[in-house]
């Protein structure tokens, strides 16, 4: 079953997979010849020094509490949709990256139309004029799209956990929308948190001039007071038009509450008589 988060996307879509019968999964139902979802022990397990020498692993948890304004991102939706004169549901999808039950929107400019997949890349979008540069899934997972670096190296095992009560209709009245009180439980697995988890928020996500100079942060969790960057300027005027200035900023939706970073130790520390 899709787990849906409360801004009403299909969340955790996309994967490191370690053990083969993933990847054969993956491969049978949508391919894998754009995007190879495999990803090395190595991108999550690190050695645990207190465990059995040689041979014990641990990971990295990163835990952040993220609060949702639900009220605020809808209605920047509906602006944003109003703006660029495009469906509300494409809007969404280019602030995200993907409509809301799972479709790439470098793929189609519908829901619906593909069986959700994720064997998809960018590389036939350079200018993002069906994926907007900017959006949440190219900024957090660029799939390969630049030359000079490995960017398979810095993918994170995550789970998102809603809390606050209910899942919110997107498409009911706004005023009954929470700005406060909901949210996402975020928590993802590495084997370095520096290279991982902080390179995806510091080098991507909260960074104007990744991927091209004058993109802008990511609008679904970036961060313009960060100061690394400001909201993003230029969106398609539709799917695979060119890029305009719709005059609205859409960032801020999301703000941490609190979080903490942890060590998950391996099996034989747990067992010691000490531990």
């Amino acid at each position: 079953r899709a787990h849906i988060e409360h801004f009403g996307f299909v969340d955790g879509r996309s994967q490191p997979l370690v053990l083969q019968e993933q990847v054969d999964l993956e491969r049978a139902n949508g391919g894998t010849s754009k995007w190879d979802p495999s990803a090395p022990l190595q991108l999550v397990l690190a050695p645990d020094p207190l465990g059995q020498p040689g041979f014990s692993h641990g990971s990295f948890l990163v835990y952040r509490k993220l609060e949702q304004n639900v009220r605020g991102f809808n209605r920047a939706m509906r602006d944003l949709a109003r703006a660029l004169n495009v469906p509300e549901e494409l809007a969404r999808a280019m602030t995200m990256g993907r409509f809301q039950d799972g479709t790439p929107v470098v793929n189609s400019d519908k829901s619906g139309t593909t069986n959700v997949p994720n064997d998809f890349g960018f590389a036939d979008d350079a200018e993002g004029l069906k994926c907007p540069l900017h959006a949440h899934i190219r900024k957090a997972n660029p799939r390969n799209s630049s030359e000079k670096r490995d960017e398979r190296r810095h993918r994170i095992a995550r789970r998102g956990i809603p809390y606050g009560g209910e899942l919110v209709d997107s498409r009911g009245p706004l005023e009954d929308m929470p700005e406060t009180g909901r949210g996402l439980l975020f928590l993802c697995y590495q084997a370095d948190i520096f290279e991982q988890f902080e390179f995806i928020q510091r080098v991507w996500a909260n960074f104007g001039n990744f991927p091209k100079p004058d993109t802008g942060v990511d609008p679904v969790i970036g961060q313009t007071s960060a100061g690394y960057g400001e909201a993003a300027k230029k969106w398609p005027s539709g799917w695979g038009k060119p890029l305009v200035n719709p005059g609205i900023d859409i960032a801020g939706f999301v703000k941490m509450k609190g979080g903490e970073y942890f060590f998950s130790p391996s099996l034989s520390f747990l067992k010691k008589p000490e531990a």
